[in-house]
């Protein structure tokens, strides 16, 4: 349960759900959901209210539903994305040089790799790629989580301890090789 929204106390006989975008506590009550659908607003984008205006203003069968998803929806490309959190024209190179840098492998074969998310939008599928992304990017922890939430099921996870010592990290301006310390010097505590 939440101990405080947004004016004044909130109480213990109404679930509460806590947002990490917005960092704020919402009673689940009909004049707190409007509240927060007006937040909420801020953080869809065109797409995602494209999408849900379709699915919304119709019964569609199962099929019509495919074939929406097939033809007529439309879904952020992971290049929208990282050009959304960094938008240099050396995008690639600057990924290829600082992952190569922190994985250790050639930098031909991480350009190559970075390349095809690019052009075959086919992101990384690993949460710690995507956290080595944010760091090469210098992103702080907000467009981190931002990326995460784009790019996977879900923007940092704050109960994950490796994630928050990420999220400590990329907050306080550190690099990634001082998280992975972090998180190697903290294993035994969790």
């Amino acid at each position: 349960m939440c101990k405080k929204i947004w004016d004044g106390d909130c109480r213990d006989d109404f679930p509460a759900v806590f947002s990490f975008t917005i960092r704020s506590w919402y009673i689940i009550d009909g004049y707190c959901l409007k509240k927060m659908k007006k937040l909420m607003d801020k953080y869809n984008t065109q797409i995602s209210k494209n999408n849900y205006a379709k699915i919304k203003g119709q019964d569609m069968t199962p099929e019509e539903m495919i074939g929406f998803l097939e033809e007529g929806a439309l879904f952020r490309k992971f290049r929208n994305i990282l050009e959304t959190a960094y938008p240099g024209e050396d995008l690639p190179y600057k990924l290829a040089r600082g992952l190569s840098e922190i994985t250790g492998v050639a930098y031909s074969n991480v350009l190559r790799k970075v390349n095809n998310w690019l052009k075959k939008d086919c992101g990384p599928k690993s949460r710690e790629d995507l956290f080595q992304i944010c760091f090469v990017l210098g992103l702080g922890e907000e467009d981190s989580s931002r990326l995460l939430a784009s790019s996977s099921e879900s923007g940092i996870h704050y109960r994950d301890p490796k994630e928050l010592i990420y999220a400590f990290a990329l907050q306080t301006d550190q690099d990634y090789d001082t998280a992975v310390r972090l998180t190697k010097e903290l294993e035994p505590i969790y």
